[in-house]
């Protein structure tokens, strides 16, 4: 699977027990059901410490993307963004 768009899913906040997240979040996409998080943008909150920054792999991001997708709410908004960006270019306009 070769991912080489990507697409801004909006602000969001992610909480677990260890860990929560408010910012931005992208995902790599193909198609509504190739795809996978890009890169998490904001504040992470862990063990009470406040972190500003960008991850996109290490063990907070593998957190982060874990809680994202044991989340459906979450998992369903991105293949929803992702079937609109893909149809865009496939709608007809009305004359």
């Amino acid at each position: 699977m070769t991912l080489l768009d990507f697409l801004y899913l909006g602000e969001m906040e992610i909480k677990g027990s260890a860990v929560s997240f408010f910012g931005d979040a992208y995902v790599f996409f193909n198609t509504q059901d190739e795809w996978l998080l890009k890169e998490f943008s904001g504040v992470l909150t862990q063990d009470e410490v406040k972190y500003r920054g960008r991850w996109t792999q290490g063990p907070q991001f593998e957190e982060l993307k874990r809680l994202f997708l044991a989340d459906p709410r979450l998992v369903e908004v991105a293949k929803e963004c992702v079937r609109r960006r893909l149809n865009i270019h496939k709608e007809k306009p009305h004359a």
